[in-house]
């Protein structure tokens, strides 16, 4: 999708667009949410909210107290897996 690394970013399409969320500039919890290609607990879900497009997760299985919550960033550009070698994990 990008020529540049994902470290904090997550970028999505919506609406024929392509979008970049950068965790790094973001007020919201979403900056909490650990990476996981295997074991993720949650999946983002694009939606509009005052015609702006948001992401919202939502929980694959039950979340225990204490958990860690992890989604899969979708990096595999191997330029990006080189520089945040833990995105094949």
């Amino acid at each position: 999708m990008t020529n540049q690394p994902a470290g904090a970013r997550y970028y999505f399409k919506y609406g024929g667009k392509e979008y970049c969320l950068d965790a790094t500039h973001v007020d919201g919890i979403g900056r909490f949410i650990n990476h996981s290609a295997f074991s993720y607990n949650v999946k983002p879900e694009a939606y509009l909210k005052e015609r702006e497009p948001r992401i919202k997760f939502k929980a694959t299985r039950d979340i225990y107290e204490g958990e860690e919550i992890l989604h899969d960033y979708g990096d595999r550009d191997l330029q990006a897996i080189e520089v945040y070698p833990w995105l094949q994990n």
